[in-house]
């Protein structure tokens, strides 16, 4: 009786170069793809905290309506308003919204400060207090100036 030859398993195939080509070419396309799963994630989240953000300061930028007619009140000796605005105060602060108060003296800061008169570079008198988040200004501060 005659046997069949069989192939020796331990033998590599003769095209081995091939087959570890191929295998690079899937990891290469995996890790590829992984890379890019990462940095997708990244700029997702990174544009929802900029969308949230954008939200919240128009959000605010409707409410300083508000926030102003409690200030005329104010002073107007309106009575009762005191405790309301400072509650309202106390909300923007945890909120992260910090006021721009800028004083007499001051240089003009065109992208924080709004000239609504006169003609120079120095603050002579803040008509309305600005308010920003982070790096967005909700509403710059309106002043007046002078030479």
């Amino acid at each position: 009786m005659k046997t069949k030859e069989t192939k020796n398993p331990a033998k590599p195939p003769e095209d081995i170069s091939k087959i570890k080509k191929e295998r690079d070419e899937y990891l290469a396309g995996w890790q590829r793809a992984k890379a890019d799963l990462i940095n997708f994630k990244k700029e997702t989240a990174e544009s929802l905290g900029t969308f949230s953000d954008l939200a919240k300061v128009e959000s605010i930028r409707e409410l300083l309506s508000v926030y102003d007619a409690l200030c005329e009140g104010e002073k107007h000796s309106i009575e009762g308003l005191r405790p309301i605005k400072s509650l309202f105060e106390q909300i923007l602060q945890r909120e992260g919204i910090e006021r721009i108060e800028p004083h007499v003296g001051d240089a003009l800061d065109p992208t924080r400060h709004e000239s609504v008169g006169g003609a120079g570079e120095k603050i002579e008198e803040v008509r309305q207090c600005g308010f920003m988040y982070k790096t967005y200004i909700i509403r710059p501060a309106k002043v007046t100036v002078k030479e």
